[in-house]
């Protein structure tokens, strides 16, 4: 340790730049609480990295546990779920009945929260906010739920939400095509449409000389389902194939009869999911359309 003539301190370090100049790893041991208490340039407290752009608090495995703070600033974001750290993997169970459940509220925060604060931080913490009924959330999503047993107080991860919304926009999509295809297939008897009923003998008629794959009809289903098709004449080979998102072959049918038929597929023959089904006839594929299996 070095202390030269301007009262400056160096530790392992014989030319101390600042007032107190580490060279090497400072430790604290048995503290409780460190207080920063020094106005910088800008008005506030400045931590900063001096060589490079790099300020590293914690490691991968000792990370930091709560932090707290009103306002942060940031260029990017990540959250950690590269593929190599996740142990499993399956897809969102019935985004679309879960998300229904939840309300959206307007609210305001308790003065006591920011009591304290600069008058300007004041100002903004007393705006009205929008945000999700906690307790709604932690029925159907608790994954979400974070709960500060010191406080006991719940918190809401905003940003886990997007998967689900990402799930439940391509339920509802398939629930729109299903209805497009009902309006285009002139379908009117709505009891029909869920019992797999040709909703359009006069399209068959027109493509009488070629293969035809139908959306199955209900979609989304929990129970069973019926995907319909239409094979020509001069047809000598033709499958259903049923394959997962990952590409993965699950159900094979082969189709003997000639014009229309149906075949009807079990919920318990697969996983909740999503599927691909494909009308393979003479070697080609013809028609690839998708399902979705719920619980």
């Amino acid at each position: 340790m070095r202390i030269d003539s301007r009262g400056y301190v160096g530790i392992n370090n014989n030319n101390p730049s600042y007032r107190l100049d580490l060279q090497g790893t400072m430790r604290f041991n048995d503290w409780t609480d460190t207080y920063v208490d020094w106005t910088g340039d800008h008005g506030s407290t400045v931590i900063y990295p001096e060589r490079d752009w790099y300020f590293q608090l914690g490691f991968t495995n000792r990370r930091i546990g709560n932090s707290f703070h009103h306002v942060i600033h940031a260029y990017n974001i990540y959250e950690d779920g590269e593929s190599g750290g996740k142990k499993e993997s399956s897809l969102i169970e019935d985004p679309i009945s879960k998300l229904i459940s939840i309300n959206g509220i307007q609210y305001y925060i308790n003065d006591s929260v920011y009591a304290n604060l600069p008058e300007y931080l004041q100002q903004y913490y007393k705006n009205e906010r929008f945000g999700l009924n906690i307790n709604e959330v932690e029925s159907v999503f608790p994954q979400l739920i974070y709960k500060d047993d010191s406080t006991g107080n719940k918190y809401v991860n905003y940003t886990r939400f997007i998967p689900v919304l990402i799930e439940a926009i391509k339920n509802q999509q398939l629930q729109i095509e299903f209805l497009n295809s009902v309006i285009k297939g002139q379908q009117t008897n709505k009891s029909a449409v869920y019992e797999g009923f040709d909703p359009s003998e006069a399209l068959l008629q027109k493509t009488v000389n070629n293969p035809v794959l139908y959306q199955n009809i209900p979609n989304p289903f929990n129970q069973k389902t019926i995907i319909r098709y239409f094979l020509p004449q001069n047809f000598q080979k033709a499958n259903i194939f049923i394959c997962n998102l990952e590409g993965g072959l699950v159900l094979t049918y082969n189709l003997l009869n000639v014009g229309p038929g149906e075949i009807e597929i079990q919920a318990n023959e697969l996983k909740a999911g999503f599927y691909l089904y494909s009308l393979v006839v003479n070697g080609s594929e013809y028609s690839t359309k998708r399902m979705l299996l719920t619980n």
